[in-house]
């Protein structure tokens, strides 16, 4: 919200607003719902999706990649 509310290209009404979208196995998915002047979409998209990691990062906040652990086991002679 606080990112939302910092950039001026976000148009106060209808107010902005964060929903969890889902609990993935390797995520918490958020969506932001927020509305811009049409020709400043792609700009604002971007950037807040940048700031957001940023602020992540800053926080230490790591976002999850799935992986795969595979064990081989020895074969006996």
């Amino acid at each position: 919200m606080d990112l939302m509310a910092s950039d001026s290209r976000v148009l106060e009404e209808p107010a902005p607003g964060v929903m969890l979208s889902e609990l993935a196995d390797s995520s918490v998915n958020l969506n932001l719902r927020l509305w811009v002047v049409a020709t400043e979409y792609w700009d604002v998209l971007f950037d807040l999706t940048r700031r957001g990691k940023e602020t992540f990062d800053e926080q230490g906040i790591e976002i999850p990649y799935p992986q795969t652990v595979v064990h081989r086991a020895e074969r006996a002679e």
